[in-house]
């Protein structure tokens, strides 16, 4: 057995290295078939297992997707053995097949130690699930020479649709992780989660909310006022924090918003200092500013910030915590039991375009970062503004010229970035509704603004 063994690995060699090989050299059995899948799993193990640093955790969702490709590799040769005439020849299928498993294994392995699964990079795995199917396809016609191209391109699909999806939810064939506290012991921002009390931050959130909202000022009978409301849905990059934060001072600047100002934010640094972004506190204030403003008069103003989803959803996060994601029609729902009449809703986010539908109305102005299918960028570590918070909070905003000539300047400067970086376009979307539009050159007049385009658009 071990002898036969050692031949089948030589040519599995040469198979994943798509070496010439003939089919006669193998010596096929199930029992020799299932030996060499278990030493494949026992090299994406052992190499995954020799990288780790401190304490090791088996990952239990690694290891179901091997287990899941290696049933799917077995369903497919077994279909396509029976299409050839009987299962009689499913054993030397499967032993040419998984002779190249371990090798394959190894240079996956390999691969995932150099990039990490975890990140964009996709063209490196992309070349991989390439290699890894044409030698399956490869090894299945060594045994059917006279087998289609069809079949071979089905199989090619059916395992790269399988890759795919796993790559886009965070699934690699990782059998191990670990936790190295020594990694972190100079880390100052890690160490913030190291005394993180979640009871404590959820406790405190009603006192933080209230002393707030008892800040916000009641609207003046017959003026028209706006309110700002900022909501910075993700705690893991600061930009978000930052970005809301900077558009409340823009905004307040501009519409004297002193007063009628809020910031929701899932920044770990100022848990038990200011209220978080969470879906609960979000729509509190909402009600709260709808008992406060003047529902014929007053405009809020609603600007959020975090990653989006194409399914109209906004992600709010903080580690560790587990916080309920904000949705458009959930958003919705809120501003219409709050009674909020007019609304200016700004979202930077990927896909936030997806919102809109959701949201728009008669009394609605709608701006978005990305269309409803497209990311938007500038949501990395090291910046203080998204690409659409710095176009048009920052570049666009302070010109005085109105909030719609600040979105079309907004939506041309990004594009001109992506098409200079090579990125897809975002495509920045907008709705604005009649009675809106009306409003809004009303609300930039009073503050010194002058927008055309509030009227004309």
């Amino acid at each position: 057995m071990l002898a036969d063994t050692a031949v089948n690995l030589l040519q599995g060699l040469r198979l994943a290295l798509l070496l010439p090989v003939k089919p006669e050299k193998f010596r096929g059995s199930l029992g020799r078939a299932l030996l060499l899948m278990l030493a494949g799993a026992l090299v994406v193990g052992g190499i995954n297992y020799s990288i780790q640093q401190g304490e090791i955790y088996f990952n239990d969702f690694g290891a179901s997707f091997l287990g899941l490709c290696v049933l799917i590799i077995v369903l497919l040769v077994a279909f396509i053995t029976r299409s050839q005439g009987s299962l009689d020849r499913l054993p030397d299928v499967l032993t040419v097949v998984f002779s190249a498993f371990p090798w394959l294994a190894a240079g996956v392995s390999v691969l995932a130690l150099l990039v990490n699964p975890y990140t964009g990079a996709v063209i490196h795995w992309l070349a991989a699930l390439v290699w890894v199917v044409a030698v399956i396809a490869r090894g299945i016609q060594l045994v059917f020479p006279l087998i289609t191209g069809r079949a071979l391109l089905g199989i090619a699909a059916i395992m790269a649709a399988v890759a795919v999806g796993a790559y886009y939810r965070g699934v690699a064939p990782v059998f191990f992780w670990s936790y190295d506290a020594a990694a972190y012991e100079d880390d100052d921002a890690w160490k913030i989660y190291e005394d993180f009390d979640s009871e404590l931050v959820l406790l405190s959130q009603r006192d933080l909310l209230d002393e707030e909202l008892r800040r916000i000022d009641v609207g003046v009978p017959d003026a028209t006022e706006l309110y700002f409301l900022g909501f910075a849905g993700n705690g893991d990059e600061p930009v978000f924090d930052k970005e809301v934060n900077f558009a409340a001072t823009r905004v307040s600047d501009t519409f004297a918003t002193t007063g009628r100002s809020l910031v929701l934010s899932t920044n770990v640094d100022s848990v038990l200092e200011r209220p978080l972004a969470n879906t609960h506190n979000l729509f509190a204030t909402l009600a709260h500013y709808g008992g406060a403003m003047d529902a014929d008069e007053d405009v809020l103003f609603l600007f959020l910030s975090s990653h989006g989803s194409k399914d109209a959803s906004l992600q709010v996060e903080l580690y560790p915590l587990e916080l309920r994601q904000l949705y458009a029609d959930d958003l919705r729902e809120a501003l219409d039991a709050a009674g909020i009449r007019w609304r200016v809703i700004v979202i930077s986010a990927c896909y936030s375009g997806s919102f809109i539908e959701a949201l728009e109305d008669e009394h609605t102005l709608v701006m978005t970062a990305a269309a409803p299918d497209k990311t938007s960028f500038g949501c990395s570590m090291d910046r203080d503004l998204t690409y659409f918070g710095e176009a048009f909070f920052q570049d666009a905003w302070p010109s005085g010229e109105g909030m719609l000539t600040s979105f079309d300047e907004a939506k041309a400067s990004i594009g001109d970035r992506e098409r200079r970086e090579g990125r897809t376009q975002s495509e920045p979307q907008i709705f604005i509704g009649d009675a809106m539009r009306a409003k809004l050159a009303e609300i930039e007049r009073r503050s010194g603004r002058d927008d055309a385009a509030a009227v004309t658009r």
